[in-house]
């Protein structure tokens, strides 16, 4: 009889350890920390026009740089992969890398390449790796110091002290290509998350992702493009830390939009700019994460944009929109 009882209850200590276990599953992704607090401070970001490209700068920008005291748009579809401003805007543009395959030209600038250098930038585009350097009002490109052979465009690249890292577009398995420094071996790394169904889309597009390094250390952050995750990997693309936000239940899916452009990030603090899984939405979030995962405040903007960056040192934020491909605003921006 007592052997009878101590079976049922641990039948029954079995269902319940079942049921929650369910039960948890189902609100989110195994190992998976919510981002969610109600202490998390809401600010309004109110945009105001900073500049009219009118029909100066001719084909897409797609994306937005702050460096130094410059803001540099990439270009697509143009003659130049380059636009640069004064971050005060009180003159006129520059252009520079003129789009081809001659000497001294540049070919599909990956746009998230971008890194701040002393006297201007350096950049990857499907050559190389290249520095662009700004001085008395002129822009020049150099050649690259290692070449890339017969080698797709770029996604999101990465520098790393002995590496770089970007995301592979090239196959279903590896959700990261890792190239040695002198750019002439590349290795896969990284297995696809298992979030969503294998119906919905091809990894490589299901998993879209945009990156961003964390300065001085050989960590990156990941923000996805279809799932409210971020995670935030080691050099070789294993997640360290991987965090969900908005709801305390998981969701998303190819037709969901969520973190649309590359994050910025320095050694405090990680900006990724959100639509909230709409399309185009018209109030979209910038969310301030700190490197251990933790949301530390969400700003709402007060107009659409898809695209910005920021500047740590004067408090600045720029933000593009595309659909209003004329337009740059910009506004004052606390990190407090």
């Amino acid at each position: 009889m007592l052997v009878g009882k101590l079976t049922l209850f641990r039948f029954a200590a079995c269902l319940l350890l079942t049921v929650v276990f369910i039960t948890a599953m189902s609100s989110c992704k195994s190992g998976m920390k919510s981002a969610l607090s109600e202490n998390v401070r809401i600010d309004t970001l109110y945009l105001t026009e900073a500049t009219s490209l009118a029909d100066s700068i001719p084909g897409l920008v797609t994306g937005v740089s702050i460096i130094n005291e410059s803001v540099v748009l990439s270009l697509r579809k143009a003659e130049y992969a380059f636009a640069v401003f004064p971050l005060t805007f009180d003159s006129r543009f520059l252009l520079a890398g003129r789009h081809g395959r001659g000497p001294g030209e540049v070919l599909d600038v990956c746009s998230s390449s971008l890194i701040v250098e002393p006297e201007g930038f350096s950049f990857v585009d499907s050559y190389g790796k290249r520095h662009a350097r700004l001085a008395d009002g002129h822009i020049s490109i150099s050649s690259p110091e290692y070449s890339f052979m017969n080698d797709p465009a770029k996604n999101s690249f990465v520098e790393l002290s002995t590496s770089f890292i970007d995301i592979n577009t090239e196959n279903e398995t590896d959700e990261y290509v890792v190239y040695d420094k002198t750019l002439s071996m590349k290795s896969y790394t990284g297995r696809f998350p298992d979030w969503g169904s294998s119906d919905d889309a091809l990894p490589q597009f299901l998993y879209m992702k945009f990156l961003s390094k964390l300065p001085g250390k050989d960590r990156f952050v990941a923000v996805y493009g279809h799932y409210p995750v971020i995670r935030i990997c080691n050099s070789e693309g294993k997640p360290i830390r991987e965090v969900y936000t908005y709801t305390d239940s998981f969701f998303g899916g190819i037709s969901n939009v969520f973190y649309c452009c590359r994050p910025v990030a320095n050694e405090d603090c990680i900006l990724a700019l959100s639509q909230g899984g709409v399309p185009n939405s018209d109030h979209p979030e910038l969310h301030m994460f700190d490197w251990k995962g933790n949301l530390l405040k969400t700003f709402v903007f007060d107009r659409p944009v898809d695209n910005f960056s920021v500047s740590f040192d004067y408090g600045k934020i720029v933000a593009y929109s595309s659909s209003s491909p004329y337009l740059l605003y910009c506004a004052d921006i606390c990190f407090n």
